[in-house]
């Protein structure tokens, strides 16, 4: 959560992402930058607490837009 939290808020050195943009920052650090099963987690998360749905290209990934 701290991640996302640093990502989608403003600092003095960049805009804050949204929340789509922050996840597909998540998504493309899978595995190398970021663990897969907290990344997993934290989409879940996401989608069941805040409603969030994932665009279409993330096809393998959980709580994918039907």
């Amino acid at each position: 959560m701290t991640r996302i939290d640093a990502m989608t808020n403003e600092r003095p050195y960049r805009r804050a992402l949204t929340t789509k943009e922050a996840v597909q920052k998540l998504i493309s650090g899978k595995g190398s930058q970021f663990d897969p099963r907290i990344v997993d987690a934290m989409i879940q998360y996401l989608v069941e607490k805040e409603n969030f749905t994932l665009s279409a290209d993330a096809d393998d990934e959980p709580g994918k837009a039907a």
